[in-house]
């Protein structure tokens, strides 16, 4: 993931499956959290000890690993759920219960779309 932009042409509301994300920096971690839908991982996110840095994030668009920013807050806030924001849109992510949550999606018009799924850290 070298950027927070979607590709020219793709729909952030499209997210694909993850596939190989060997190549992606989430910084230093503490803990990882991942989003699946469908059995499909949408985005994985990790965060630091350290409260006063961001949590991170990736998902898949366009063919193309995006990165994301969440808030400072660590990995605490990661797991309790936060917003990850890219270049023109953002993506919440909500737990719902044990081990299941929501991602939503907005783009820069306000278009949203939710998913149900799991919400699984570690």
């Amino acid at each position: 993931a070298r950027g927070s932009a979607v590709p020219e042409g793709a729909d952030p509301m499209g997210l694909e499956k993850l596939g190989n994300i060997a190549r992606v920096d989430l910084g230093p971690r503490a803990g990882g959290c991942t989003f699946s839908a469908d059995g499909q991982e949408m985005l994985v996110a990790a965060g630091s000890n350290d409260r006063a840095l961001p949590g991170k994030a990736t998902v898949r668009a366009g063919g193309k690993l995006i990165l994301l920013d969440a808030p400072p807050g660590g990995y605490d806030q990661v797991k309790a759920g936060t917003t990850f924001n890219g270049e023109g849109f953002s993506v919440l992510v909500q737990p719902t219960g044990r081990d299941t949550g929501q991602m939503t999606i907005t783009d820069v018009q306000g278009r949203q779309k939710a998913f149900n799924g799991r919400w699984v850290c570690s």
